[in-house]
């Protein structure tokens, strides 16, 4: 055989390989070929269509591992949350829970990018009960955020009700906080299927709620609070059951408290001056009635939320949060939040936080928001306690 035929030959075992190369990767895209189509280490990507109410317990949690991840397409100029399918199909499902915000009045500006966070978020829901319909243009709501109408008129009838407070019209909005601890009752039809109940607030941003509070914590818990002192009125979840119901109501004197709304009496967490439910959470759990987790230790507190304003310590086993100082920041990126240069905290590691919550700065996130956050993989909050997508 010649050279010429030898390097025909070769010549058309190179197109042979190259024509069988090419239908292989045809037919993975186009779902043809199992091979291309089936798990890997049995780790499914969910998009937001396969998500419903109904398969949203057998989402696993963001910290569960799952080796390949999908990356969070966009529709138009907003975004679409990642949702991961369970590695583990034998396991029993995750406890669901449900927060709940009553919230009467114009929803605040930043409230979009409230609902990015929560999105990351698919085994908890956040049920937000307000008169003001929210509509933006080319927005899409997460399906684990959900409204009902709902005024203060009607909530004010709802405490008459089911608490016996005296009949009004209306109450201040910082005065709706000490009504928290009584969610669980007064919202109780909407809580049903749930197996949790919590309250929170708006003024919020969420990084991975689940690589802290995971069903494990859920299962083996009656209250899950994330601060040491057992109840604050930011994030704190109660089980649904009679003896847990009955923790608002063994506040002393709650009903007086209730009827004046000259003063907030700090009752949802544990600054209330005279009273608050979590004296009473710690005084069950003191006497073993009551299965309580308040943070991972030993970095429990402080660790893993991040405030904008100061608590005095008042005892000399509370953690003081001081304000965030101007050389932190806090970074958010597909669903993880986390910190950096913080005092306590080794500058060359991420500090993975649950949430960001500006107390005090709330004009200065909703006068740096704007809609380009939608569709940023990644944004911080700065120093001066702005929202930037250039944070160093």
């Amino acid at each position: 055989m010649d050279a010429r035929g030898s390097v025909n030959i070769v010549g058309t075992l190179l197109l042979f390989l190259f024509s069988a190369c090419f239908a292989h990767s045809t037919l993975g895209r186009t779902g043809l070929a199992t091979e291309a189509a089936a798990p890997r280490n049995g780790s499914l990507c969910a998009t937001e269509a396969t998500y419903t109410p109904e398969n949203r317990s057998s989402l696993c949690p963001l910290s569960m591992p799952c080796p390949s991840p999908c990356q969070p397409s966009t529709k138009g100029k907003y975004f679409t949350p990642v949702l991961y399918a369970p590695t583990n199909l034998n396991a029993p499902p995750s406890p669901r829970v449900a927060l709940l915000i009553p919230y009467f009045g114009r929803l605040p500006r930043w409230f979009p990018l409230f609902c990015k966070t929560v999105s990351y978020n698919p085994g908890f829901d956040w049920l937000i009960f307000t008169e003001k319909k929210f509509e933006a243009t080319g927005f899409e709501l997460p399906p684990n955020l959900i409204f009902y109408n709902m005024s203060m008129l009607d909530f004010c009838g709802l405490l008459a009700q089911r608490l016996g407070v005296r009949p009004m019209t209306s109450m201040p909005s910082r005065k709706v906080c000490d009504t928290k601890p009584f969610f669980g009752d007064l919202f109780r039809e909407y809580v049903e299927g749930y197996d949790f109940w919590g309250y929170t607030d708006l003024d919020i941003l969420y990084g991975n709620i689940s690589r802290w509070i995971t069903p494990e914590v859920l299962r083996n818990n009656d209250v899950v609070t994330v601060f040491s002192f057992l109840a604050v009125g930011d994030f704190t979840l109660y089980r649904r059951s009679p003896a847990v119901a009955r923790l608002p109501f063994m506040m002393e004197g709650y009903l007086p408290a209730l009827n004046d709304l000259t003063t907030k009496y700090g009752m949802d967490e544990w600054v209330g001056k005279k009273m608050n439910i979590a004296k009473v959470i710690r005084q069950e759990k003191d006497r073993g009635a009551l299965r309580v987790w308040s943070g991972p230790e030993p970095w429990a507190s402080v660790s893993f939320v991040q405030q904008d304003q100061y608590y005095p310590c008042q005892r000399s086993h509370v953690r003081c949060i001081k304000t965030i100082p101007p050389r932190v920041r806090i970074y958010w990126r597909q669903g993880q939040m986390w910190r950096s240069g913080h005092p306590n905290f080794p500058r060359s590691r991420r500090n993975f936080i649950m949430y960001y919550h500006f107390i005090r700065t709330k004009r200065r996130v909703a006068a740096s928001y704007s809609e380009k956050f939608l569709s940023a993989e990644q944004f911080c909050v700065n120093g001066s306690h702005h929202l930037s997508l250039t944070c160093p």
